[in-house]
């Protein structure tokens, strides 16, 4: 059976007393482990390898970038739901969002478009 949702518009302050759609959702006490080792691994990176470098990154200093989207791509971080046949890990869109998130942990605005350029819209 598929769920369907209601996309009519609502007026007035009617979304507040309307149920919510029956749709799944996840949070990250439903993770599985493989999710947890990736946030663990992204968490680590943005802070052993962004946070240190913010300074230099936000200077716009190329090959840094360059060297730490290469490491991202050595360790499976970078193009985690697009296609094996094209490059990427064919992972879920969960996988994506907790990378796309742990990049926020890194505390550089820059470097996290950098990469979401590098696998969103220029992929």
């Amino acid at each position: 059976m598929t769920d369907t949702i209601d996309l009519k518009i609502k007026s007035g302050g009617q979304w507040l007393i309307s149920p919510v759609a029956n749709t799944k959702v996840f949070c990250r006490e439903t993770f599985t482990e493989d999710h947890q080792d990736i946030d663990a691994m992204i968490q680590e990176f943005a802070k052993d390898r962004i946070l240190p470098n913010v300074e230099a990154i936000d200077k716009l200093d190329k090959d840094l970038s360059l060297k730490l989207l290469r490491e991202m791509g050595e360790l499976g971080l970078i193009g985690v739901d697009a296609p094996e046949e094209y490059g990427g890990t064919d992972l879920d869109k969960i996988t994506s969002c907790i990378v796309t998130e742990g990049m926020a942990r890194g505390g550089s605005p820059s470097f996290s478009c950098t990469f979401s350029v590098q696998t969103g819209i220029g992929s």
